[in-house]
């Protein structure tokens, strides 16, 4: 692993810090209150923040097959799934339901043949990229401050933190994908709190 990459220990720790309350030594065992409750907002803010979509966690044209019953399953890793729109006819629409896709054209959860996907998928923390993983631990930080301590002054400062370290993750977002702001009028989607992006 490249030295610059931070591991959930250290995201955990740094939010720990931001709060006055002492670093652990593993994430396992017996837990003080507030690295537990860090354990769980980690949860939270990192499913969220993966799961907008990025180039570096989301998969095109993934042809999933279904099973002797007809079955598709989907992987264990998606965070969210949808027809390939760029290769999928328009009949095609599928969700997850239960595990499963499931066509919304047919209202059924068999299928006679492959379908072409787009998966968002949530990757371990340790292997994202090390802009996201700054982004995850700042939103960490500014979440685990307002839900122990809501300090109002520390809250703007972290809110800062985590505002300039998403700047730096869609930049980077957008040189991996080959793409800017400029582009096609591309963008990112403000609306809401941490932002969509919609160049996809």
């Amino acid at each position: 692993m490249p030295t610059n990459r931070l591991t959930k220990l250290d995201a955990i720790n740094a939010a720990l810090t931001a709060i006055g309350s002492s670093p652990i030594s593993a994430l396992s065992g017996a837990l003080p209150r507030d690295a537990s409750i860090a354990l769980l907002v980690f949860e939270e803010v990192d499913r969220e923040i993966q799961g907008v979509g990025w180039h570096h966690n989301t998969d095109y044209d993934v042809e999933l097959s279904p099973d002797i019953t007809g079955l598709i399953a989907v992987p264990p890793d998606a965070l969210s799934i949808d027809t390939d729109r760029a290769r999928s006819s328009a009949d095609d629409d599928v969700v997850e339901r239960d595990g499963f896709l499931w066509s919304r054209r047919r209202n059924s959860s068999a299928f006679t043949g492959p379908v072409r996907c787009e998966i968002v998928r949530r990757l371990n923390f340790e292997f994202l990229p090390s802009q996201f993983q700054s982004y995850i631990k700042a939103s960490l930080a500014r979440e685990l401050q307002e839900r122990v301590l809501g300090d109002t002054g520390k809250a703007r400062f972290l809110l800062h933190t985590e505002s300039r370290a998403r700047a730096e993750a869609v930049n980077a977002d957008l040189r991996a994908s080959d793409q800017t702001h400029l582009d096609n009028n591309l963008g990112y989607d403000v609306v809401g709190r941490r932002g969509r992006p919609y160049y996809r």
